[in-house]
C-alpha cells in the first residue's frame, strides 16, 4: 500500500447537510494537496451505510466527460477521508458521533467526551475584561509607571 501525503488546505462544514437522491449526504467541502496536485471542490460525504468518503471535484459543463478527474487508488481517497475527517472535527464537527467509529481507523479517545466527539484542544483562549487607557502626560516618570502596571497586568501579575 503506498503512503500518501495528503494537506487539506481549507474546508467548509455544510451547516444544514441533507441526503442527495442516492442517500448520501455532503457534510463538508475541502481543498486539499494529494501527490502533486491541489484539489479545489472536493467533498467529505457520509455514505448510506454511514460510512465516509471523500469525492473529487466536479467538474461541469460540455466538456466534463473528457476533461474529469476521478480517485483510482482507494489508498488515496482513504487518507484523503482521513485527514478531512480530522480537519472536520477540529472545526468543529459534532453533528456525526459515528465518526471515528469505522474500520481501519477505529474511534479516536482523544476527541470522545460523553458519546460526542470533540476537538481536542489547541490552544488556551483567557477573556480578560480590562480597560486600557492613555493618559496624556508629559511627565516621563508617569509614562514609565503606567507602561509598567499596562506590562504587569498583561503577563498577569
Amino acid at each position: 500500500m503506498t503512503e500518501h501525503q495528503v494537506t487539506i488546505t481549507g474546508l467548509t462544514r455544510v451547516r444544514a447537510p441533507k441526503p442527495n437522491k442516492g442517500g448520501s449526504t455532503v457534510i463538508a467541502y475541502f481543498d486539499c494537496e494529494a501527490n502533486g496536485f491541489a484539489l479545489a471542490g472536493c467533498a467529505l460525504a457520509r455514505t448510506i451505510k454511514n460510512g465516509l468518503t471523500v469525492w473529487p471535484p466536479k467538474l461541469e459543463g460540455p466538456e466534463s466527460a473528457r476533461r474529469s478527474l476521478t480517485i483510482t487508488e482507494d489508498s488515496l481517497r482513504h487518507a484523503m477521508m482521513i485527514q478531512a475527517r480530522e480537519t472536520y472535527r477540529a472545526l468543529g464537527g459534532t453533528d456525526a458521533e459515528w465518526i471515528g467509529r469505522s474500520i481501519p481507523a477505529g474511534p479516536n479517545p482523544d476527541y470522545e467526551l460523553g458519546g460526542i466527539m470533540h476537538a481536542p484542544p489547541t490552544r488556551e483562549v483567557r477573556k480578560i475584561e480590562r480597560t486600557v487607557t492613555r493618559i496624556n502626560s508629559d511627565d516621563e516618570g508617569e509614562q514609565r509607571e503606567g507602561l509598567a502596571t499596562f506590562l504587569k497586568g498583561a503577563e498577569g501579575g
